[in-house]
């Protein structure tokens, strides 16, 4: 990662007001400003961002600075670099032992829960839920069940999970 693209990615790191820090949307429009960099520079560097799959770029048009936000992998990286940013894989393993302990005797670890009932009971905004699910998901610990509604999701252990 090029020293530009490893600045602008703390910059968007930085962007949002307590738990949302890292987890808004940012105008690519203020860039520029928030960097100091010609547009052409943010472009490039936005690009060598998305590729890696740090970000998702909101492409209006490919000439114009879209809107962008952090991936998954991308808080996890910036977090890895200190920005003051929650670790989605520190994050999984939180939610992997709240799914495992969720249920009541022989069910206990059988019961899926569902975003909204994750995000209440780790006082969580979305975002961080979804990364830290993800996460889990990728590996293979948990089943995903997504619902009309991106916000709505139920999650199960797999086995996997449930002996990991």
């Amino acid at each position: 990662m090029t020293n530009n693209a490893s600045e602008l990615l703390m910059v968007i790191a930085g962007v949002g007001d307590g738990d949302l820090r890292g987890g808004s949307r940012v105008d690519g429009a203020d860039l520029p400003r928030l960097t100091g960099w010609a547009r052409l520079v943010v472009k490039d560097a936005m690009d060598l961002l998305e590729a890696d799959g740090l970000v998702k770029v909101h492409h209006v048009s490919r000439l114009d600075l879209s809107d962008i936000e952090l991936t998954r992998w991308g808080r996890e990286e910036a977090h890895q670099r200190g920005a003051p940013i929650p670790s989605p894989i520190e994050d999984a393993a939180t939610i992997l032992q709240v799914l495992r302990d969720h249920g009541e005797g022989d069910r206990r670890g059988w019961v899926s829960s569902d975003a909204l009932q994750l995000q209440q009971r780790l006082a969580w905004p979305l975002h961080r839920v979804d990364d830290a699910v993800r996460v889990l998901e990728d590996d293979g610990l948990v089943e995903v069940r997504q619902f009309m509604s991106r916000r709505r999701f139920a999650v199960s252990l797999t086995a996997l999970g449930r002996a990991a």
